[in-house]
């Protein structure tokens, strides 16, 4: 990002309509994610059997917690981008951009082996029943594989709607959805892989977005423009 993209008009024009095309994506893709989740549990449901979901609803508030986590962080690193981009210090944004960056490598890889590590220890603090526990352990093991993608993912979409671009975070999160129903189903329901293969799906889809995140943010401003 060497200089301003000036060619944005988040900041100008009409006020309505500027908001209505900015926070429409945002609401599709929110309604996408709830969309998502819900024919997830119907394949689990469906094909890994009851025992199945309780393992994956049995690890969700972990999960979870590591969700609203690379929310906030990504939330709280595109305000700062938008302060320093309302303020054309172009050099600060990219300060900010690269410390998240780096958060997300390391504190992804950080989270990462600890939840490996731990993964049986959590499950006991939940009280897992046995006969589920081993899959709670190989769900959460895989899930935490994907951490670093995960968080690239959250802040590569803040980043772009701090720009003012809240059209390809919803354009990409469609893409790996599908991508997403389209592994979970594979693995599932015709492979009978298991449960712990949904994780290994939601890694493919995070690694997903983040190449589409990438080849965008990688081009010059002008043509990241809405």
């Amino acid at each position: 990002m060497n200089k301003i993209d000036k060619s944005n008009p988040i900041t100008e024009g009409p006020l309505l309509k500027t908001i209505l095309t900015f926070f429409m994506p945002i609401f599709l893709g929110s309604l996408l994610q709830q969309s998502y989740n819900f024919v997830d549990a119907l394949i689990i449901g469906r094909y890994a059997g009851p025992d199945g979901l309780a393992a994956i609803d049995a690890t969700y508030n972990y999960t979870k917690l590591l969700i609203n986590v690379f929310l906030s962080i990504a939330l709280g690193g595109s305000i700062l981008i938008s302060q320093y981009l309302g303020a054309k210090n172009t050099k600060k944004v990219e300060q900010v951009v690269h410390v998240l960056f780096m958060f997300a490598f390391i504190g992804g890889g950080l989270i990462t082996l600890a939840g490996i590590g731990l993964a049986p220890f959590f499950s006991n603090l939940m009280n897992v029943p046995l006969d589920i526990f081993d899959m709670c352990v190989n769900y959460l093991r895989i899930y935490f594989l994907g951490t670093v993608f995960s968080f690239l993912f959250n802040i590569a979409s803040g980043i772009l709607r701090a720009v003012g671009d809240s059209k390809r975070p919803f354009i990409y999160l469609m893409i790996s959805s599908i991508l997403n129903i389209a592994l979970d189903f594979l693995f599932v329901a015709k492979l009978k892989y298991g449960c712990f293969w949904c994780s290994y799906s939601n890694c493919y889809f995070s690694r997903s977005c983040v190449h589409y995140y990438y080849g965008t943010l990688k081009k010059p401003p002008r043509q990241r423009t809405v």
